[in-house]
């Protein structure tokens, strides 16, 4: 039996050949393990959940980073959060958007206004708002790294 295959059991609890799909080359073939005491295991689980990465990813970026003199990774969480949070707001501004598309259509083709614009065109505002609120806080986390 050549490496790729070992024994395996089929249905009826009979031998049988198994074979291995191959893997892909990591991107990071090397592996070492490395032991950390409960809390300091905890405060990388911590940080790792407001990355939301596994606590391995979180310590290959940390010491990755600090080898190369860069900023830990959760520095650079503030802005990873308000550009998540500027992305989330221009797909609800595009929801809106296409309500308000709907609404102007549907006014077009009964030549009356329907009730509901004036509920679509504050949501469409309130919004745009987020956005911009959202804009801001990015602008200022870029201005305060440079």
């Amino acid at each position: 039996m050549d490496a790729e295959e070992h024994e395996g059991r089929g249905p009826a609890g009979k031998s049988r050949p198994v074979s291995r799909r191959g893997r892909a080359p990591s991107a990071r073939p090397v592996q070492k393990t490395v032991r950390f005491g409960t809390d300091e295991f905890e405060a990388i689980a911590r940080s790792a959940a407001d990355m939301n990465v596994s606590p391995v990813s979180y310590v290959a970026m940390a010491a990755v980073a600090s080898a190369r003199g860069e900023d830990s990774p959760a520095a650079n969480a503030p802005l990873r959060d308000a550009l998540i949070e500027l992305m989330r707001s221009r797909t609800q501004v595009v929801k809106v958007g296409t309500n308000l598309n709907q609404l102007v259509r549907s006014m077009q083709s009964i030549g009356q206004v329907p009730e509901s614009i004036d509920w679509a065109v504050r949501v469409n505002q309130r919004a745009v708002e987020t956005v911009e609120r959202a804009a801001e806080r990015v602008h200022k986390l870029l201005v305060q790294s440079r």
